[in-house]
């Protein structure tokens, strides 16, 4: 099926990604996720599982106490995300607190460098031609590890990382695709009928 398209690589390692220690004793990081509501549990909004965010908050990577999201939270709850880091991380895997969430990093960095060898190396491209561009609310975290991880020597990071999707989504042009398949021989192909199709589909584009 010849359809335009982009490929996206998705991994669930995002800044709400929730930590665990599953029934193998073995530390995951996503793909499920706290989102922004509940959110993470230093957000104080009633999730007391750790998540990614939580664990930089512990590490002192996001300050809690400057205003998140232009001022929607006022600050962060460190003692929530060190608690929840506290019961289902560290306790499970007899770490302190400030071990499990780097723990939790290296699992959810090593999720993200395993992304970019799928869409470089595996396809016999390298990733140390390439500048890494990273996006969302806490991307930027993140960039310096995946440099070492992959080999990457440069670092892109936009001025607003949170919203290059939505900021994305407003500059990009307005554009609909059709695509109708026509099963017939060229030989016996109807021209005639083959404008009145595609005028068909133009008009089901522009309603």
């Amino acid at each position: 099926v010849r359809s335009p398209m982009i490929q996206i690589e998705t991994i669930g390692a995002g800044g709400g990604s929730i930590a665990f220690v599953d029934a193998g004793g073995m530390l995951q990081v996503g793909p499920e996720s706290a989102g922004s509501v509940p959110g993470p549990a230093c957000y104080g909004r009633g999730n007391t599982r750790p998540t990614v965010t939580d664990a930089n908050v512990v590490l002192g990577r996001i300050a809690a106490d400057r205003p998140l999201g232009g001022g929607l939270l006022a600050a962060l709850d460190a003692s929530l995300a060190h608690e929840a880091i506290r019961v289902h991380v560290a306790e499970p895997l007899g770490l302190d607190v400030l071990r499990a969430a780097e723990a939790i990093l290296t699992v959810a960095n090593a999720r993200m460098a395993g992304a970019i060898r799928l869409v470089s190396i595996e396809r016999g491209h390298d990733p140390r031609r390439f500048a890494y561009m990273p996006f969302g609310g806490g991307g930027a975290l993140h960039v310096c590890a995946m440099l070492r991880e992959v080999g990457g020597e440069t670092g892109v990071v936009p001025r607003y990382p949170g919203v290059t999707s939505a900021l994305g989504c407003v500059m990009a042009d307005m554009r609909h695709d059709a695509v109708q398949t026509l099963n017939v021989p060229l030989e016996q192909l109807d021209v005639e009928a083959l404008r009145a199709r595609v005028a068909e589909l133009a008009t089901a584009c522009q309603d």
